[in-house]
This record gives C-alpha cells, sequence and structure tokens, in this order.
C-alpha cells in the first residue's frame, strides 16, 4: 500500500509537489554563494553558506511534504535553519564593517 504524505497547511498532492519545487529553487542560489567562497579560499563562507543551504532545504522539504521526521524532527531542522541564518547574518555584517579586502 503506498504511503501518502499530508500536509499540515492542508496542500493536496500538486501543491505540495510546487511547494518543495519551490523551496528547492530559492535555495539553490546558497550553492553559488557556497561556491565563490571555495574559489575564493573562504572556507568560513563556503562551509556556512553549505551548512545553511542544506539545513533551509531540509526544514522546508519536510515542513511542506508534512514528514515529521527525515533524518530529525521538523523542529529540529527548523532550529539548525535559525542557526544557519543567523551565522550568515554574522558573516555578512562582519565581512562588510570591519574586514577590507
Amino acid at each position: 500500500m503506498a504511503r501518502y504524505f499530508t500536509s499540515i497547511f492542508g496542500y493536496n498532492g500538486w501543491e505540495m509537489a510546487a511547494m518543495v519545487l519551490i523551496t528547492g529553487f530559492t535555495n539553490l542560489n546558497g550553492i553559488s554563494g557556497s561556491m565563490l567562497g571555495y574559489q575564493k579560499n573562504q572556507s568560513h563562507r563556503c562551509c556556512v553558506g553549505g551548512f545553511t543551504t542544506l539545513t533551509s532545504f531540509m526544514y522546508h522539504f519536510t515542513e511542506s511534504i508534512g514528514f515529521e521526521y527525515l533524518f530529525l524532527s521538523d523542529l529540529q531542522w527548523h532550529k539548525l535553519d535559525n542557526i544557519g541564518a543567523i551565522c550568515s547574518v554574522v558573516i555578512f555584517l562582519f565581512k562588510t564593517f570591519y574586514q577590507t579586502d
């Protein structure tokens, strides 16, 4: 018997697929930022960017399809997504105001 996903927002099948595509495409820009950090030999940007991209995608993916548990729970992915976003903002502010290259 096939397992059907149920969205916490009441989405039907095609709406869940659309949300997965939207969240996937909006997280693709993080990959390019991580690659740029790697090419410029800035490992902190590469690592934080990759971490933020992965956790953001996983949180929004599990939320979109209604998965309660995919390696971590939905709440744990949400916490990691927030940590990644805060780290990204801190690095942005540091590079903007305190470092000249």
